[in-house]
């Protein structure tokens, strides 16, 4: 099992048309995580193909899991705690 106080999150804003935009979503969605700008080759590089999409890289880079789909901060940890179990 991992150290609990090795997790971090980050998001990645693909779809934004200004900075300001970017704030404004995540002041309005109350994220206390580091919200870091991507473009359509971030979109590529990681494949992804819907909004939000999440993955769980590991201590050593590797994706163990990957899910998409509306959660809220608490989702998130669970969805990176329940990779352990699966």
């Amino acid at each position: 099992m991992r150290d609990e106080k090795a997790l971090s999150i980050l998001v990645v804003a693909l779809s934004w048309q200004s900075i300001d935009e970017v704030r404004a979503y995540a002041k309005k969605h109350e994220l206390n995580v580091p919200v870091l700008l991507g473009d359509a080759s971030t979109q590529r590089d990681w494949k992804i193909v819907g909004f939000p999409t999440y993955y769980v890289v590991d201590g050593e880079g590797r994706v163990v899991r990957r899910d998409f789909g509306y959660s809220t901060q608490i989702g998130l940890w669970w969805r990176s705690w329940a990779y352990d179990w699966l």
